[in-house]
């Protein structure tokens, strides 16, 4: 079964040829055994031709529960079949600010359906009351990002909150007479509760996020801790696998194997090669297992497969997951061949190796000597270089080009509100109602900047402690051919914190579009608001917010210091030795 949300999106179609043209969408909710329950609105179900004409998916949809298209325009539909179809998680809590995706159906031509992903942010919070059911529900307008539009047959998509993929509402129409608006509303799914009096108990069992402050947790929370707990200690449990595998290749390698060439190598005179090593593991298993279970988590959970995927990210899963597979397969290679060939002849061949001129490759003393150590080293190398390393920079990688998106739709939606604050401004003239909305949005948007860069600020202390013992410690016990593949590994992560500095492209665009609104309007503080929130401004507050920008900077001046007096004990310890 795909991961992807859009399986769970659901055409609504008419069984009566005069309406072939007619369509809406909805979404599934609950699962029950061979039946399935979409949800969608009211008046898409009388525009399809009523309860004897509508069409899930093709199939025949019998009527559960049915709200009045005047209040709560909401319908729950009962389908034999589907059951194939992943259920969408619901979510009571939506306010003004959230970023939401929508996915839904629009006609292409005269009968071509086409599945369409938009973006946008909650707009305004109003009331919808039902005299017949004497309660009242929140209503939300939809704000939609540039180049997205409502068209006729959104009605019955389901509103998605990006961060949690949960659904917060359903839309029920558009703004304006065009075909294309670039606002419309929605239904709070709290709406669902007061059409379908018989549903099933848990689909609505979470609280809005300021009831969880006076309360326990809601089931649906307590699950989600839980799970995320019990990630935590399989991935800690997983890492203690995988070093116990790595302590018994080195111990194979290092001393069962009784290799003295390769113990001359490798065993520095200050230190166990052995230990350098199981030194080296511990820090690889201990920083990729905080980053993928704990910095990472949702990302790592997407990228494995283990968790749902926004459609507009599904794409990107899928490339790294291509990027994942072609790496191990050049790099397995790669380590095979080393550890089969280019390994054992550069020890073979190595000036400090005292047996060179006793023992050759070719001898049949040689196999024990040279290529068995690098058998027994194998696991090792593909512990380390392979599964962590590989997982690690995948998963940020990801994670970077996903916050980038996230950062892309942020700025674009802050550059409509701008545009829209302009535009309502009396004459374009000092109004400092809209001078403070427009700061207050650009703040929003840079709080929300400052979290995502929180996260790779763990990253960053994560690289400078493993690349700071590599300079320093580890180096000393990696052929040049093994010192170049770590220097791959570099350059590819790399390419995480060049998307990082691409990001802040977004903030300085962001950062000259609010500027120009505050000078349209003629704002009195621009002057103010140019000198707090500068590129220089916003690192300071970057290196305010996160202190572990300034452990890593020390662990790799320390590092840098540590290499360059490590020589000198080395040949003091030589010379004392002799």
């Amino acid at each position: 079964m795909s991961t992807s949300l859009d399986d769970s999106i659901v055409l609504i179609t008419s069984g009566d040829t005069r309406k072939q043209g007619v369509t809406g969408t909805g979404f599934v909710i609950h699962q029950d055994g061979l039946r399935t329950y979409v949800l969608t609105c009211s008046h898409v179900v009388r525009d399809v031709g009523g309860s004897e004409n509508v069409m899930a998916d093709g199939l025949a949809a019998e009527i559960i529960a049915q709200g009045d298209e005047q209040d709560f325009d909401l319908t729950v539909l009962q389908v034999e079949g589907l059951s194939d179809r992943p259920t969408l998680k619901l979510s009571q809590f939506c306010q003004e600010g959230q970023f939401f995706v929508v996915i839904g159906f629009y006609l292409y031509g005269r009968n071509n359906p086409r599945m369409k992903q938009i973006t946008g942010v909650i707009g305004q919070q109003s009331e919808i009351r039902s005299l017949k059911l004497r309660s009242s529900v929140d209503a939300w307008e939809l704000g939609l990002d540039e180049e997205n539009y409502l068209r006729p047959g959104y009605s019955g998509a389901p509103v998605i909150e990006q961060l949690s993929n949960r659904v917060m509402a359903v839309v029920t129409h558009q703004e304006g007479q065009s075909d294309r608006s670039e606002k419309g509303a929605a239904v709070s799914i709290n709406a669902l509760r007061e059409v379908w009096v018989d549903m099933p108990s848990e689909l609505l069992l979470d609280e809005p996020e300021t009831a969880h402050l006076e309360s326990e947790p809601s089931f649906n929370a307590r699950g989600e801790e839980e799970f995320s707990a019990t990630y935590v200690w399989k991935i800690i449990w997983i890492a203690f696998v995988l070093f116990i595998i790595c302590i018994i290749s080195l111990a194979f390698s290092y001393h069962f194997s009784s290799s003295r060439a390769w113990q001359d190598r490798f065993n520095l005179p200050w230190a166990d090669g052995l230990i350098i090593e199981a030194a080296r593991s511990i820090i690889y298993l201990a920083c990729t297992s905080y980053l993928i279970s704990v910095v990472f988590q949702t990302e790592s959970l997407e990228v494995l497969g283990l968790s749902r995927t926004l459609s507009n990210y599904s794409r990107i899963v899928y490339l790294i997951r291509i990027f994942i597979i072609a790496v191990t397969i050049l790099n397995v290679t790669v380590l095979v061949d080393y550890h089969l060939h280019s390994g054992p002849e550069g020890l073979a061949n190595d000036p400090e190796n005292t047996l060179k001129d006793e023992v050759t490759l070719k001898d049949t003393k040689g196999f024990e000597v040279y290529k068995l150590p690098y058998l027994c080293y194998l696991p090792y190398s593909f512990v380390n270089f392979i599964i962590v390393a590989g997982l690690t920079i995948s998963v940020s990688l990801y994670a970077a080009v996903k916050d980038l998106v996230s950062l892309n739709d942020c700025r674009r939606a802050l550059k409509r509100e701008l545009k829209k604050f302009v535009e309502q401004s009396p004459n374009s003239r000092r109004n400092q109602k809209y001078c403070k909305e427009i700061e207050r949005e650009f703040k929003r948007f840079c709080e929300d900047f400052i979290d995502k860069i929180g996260r790779y600020t763990n990253l960053f202390l994560c690289l400078a402690i493993v690349v700071s013992f590599e300079h320093s410690i580890g180096k000393h016990n990696l052929m040049p051919e093994a010192q170049a593949l770590t220097g791959l590994g570099y350059l590819i992560f790399a390419s995480v914190f060049l998307l990082i500095l691409f990001g802040f492209l977004h903030y300085d665009n962001a950062f000259r579009e609010a500027a120009r609104s505050l000078f349209d309007i003629r704002c009195d503080d621009l002057d103010l608001f140019e000198s707090q929130n500068g590129f220089i401004d916003f690192l300071k507050r970057v290196f305010r917010n996160y202190f572990g920008l300034y452990v890593g900077i020390l662990v790799i001046t320390l590092a840098l210091v540590f290499s360059g007096i490590s020589p000198i004990i080395g040949n003091a310890l030589q010379g004392l030795t002799r």
